[in-house]
């Protein structure tokens, strides 16, 4: 259980980056009914506000409607930057109710993009055509997952694509590292003492069946680091979660 002293923690609410531009924005859609119906803020109530872009302020509820609030910005607002290297997970489609919990620690864990993919033994599938919706549908899942971790850095996600794809968008200044069950002379650790630094790191990550051989040779042949997570065999979304933990330990911004 966590205990917070002193002073409660404001609510926090995702708004566009254009009405963070005004002074006094207005809230609508899933946010004003959180605030109304769910928390039953009212006007003279104190809430943080940000962007995803990296803006965030107080604000003071001046008004409400049953579908909408009004806001004043209060101070000056405030402008996060990512330190450390950027971390992007690559992660394999699982079950739907895998990913967003993927996708809720990806955000927890500072991740600055997010590239699902599909390969040989994925068991979920992108619907055909409607690949470009997928980012949209889960963007709510992203937005709760940052307004409980205190970020206001929303990760980039894109489409579903091949893993084909993925590899090639590796460059000189990106570390990659391919996550495979059989690489069993090569882990975090090892790289580590290789590489110093990177600009940003990838971290590709299997499905529930993981990478097949052809596949491995194929990231290797990109210049991809094959790495092993040690002899457990560990479910996707755990592979997932831990490497983003050794990633930022090693090269992100979890100063420990």
């Amino acid at each position: 259980m966590r205990v917070t002293l002193g002073r409660p923690k404001l609510k926090r609410f995702c708004l566009p980056p254009r009405a963070m531009e005004e002074r006094e924005p207005i809230v609508s859609g899933a946010e004003a009914q959180h605030m109304i119906h769910v928390l039953r803020l009212k006007p003279g109530d104190c809430v943080e506000v940000f962007d995803g872009m990296g803006r965030s302020a107080q604000a003071e509820i001046i008004w409400r409607r049953h579908d909408t609030v009004g806001l004043r910005l209060e101070g000056e607002i405030r402008i996060s930057t990512r330190s450390g290297s950027m971390i992007i997970l690559a992660p394999a489609l699982i079950r739907r109710d895998k990913m967003k919990f993927v996708f809720q620690k990806a955000v927890e864990m500072g991740a600055a993009a997010i590239w699902p993919f599909e390969c040989t033994r994925s068991v979920a599938r992108a619907r055909q055509g409607r690949e470009d919706e997928f980012p949209k549908r889960y963007e709510r899942v992203l937005i709760e997952a940052m307004k409980q971790c205190g970020t206001n850095l929303l990760p980039v996600l894109t489409p579903p694509v091949n893993l084909e794809e993925v590899l090639n968008r590796i460059k000189p200044e990106l570390l990659g590292l391919f996550l495979y069950e059989d690489e069993i002379s090569i882990g975090f650790k090892q790289v580590v003492k290789k590489v110093k630094s990177h600009r940003g790191v990838v971290l590709v990550v299997g499905p529930e069946g993981g990478f097949t051989p052809a596949e491995a040779d194929k990231a290797r042949d990109h210049g991809f680091y094959l790495v092993s997570l040690g002899r457990r065999i560990l479910r996707a979304e755990t592979a997932a979660i831990i490497a983003l933990g050794l990633a930022q330990y090693e090269w992100g911004n979890l100063n420990a």
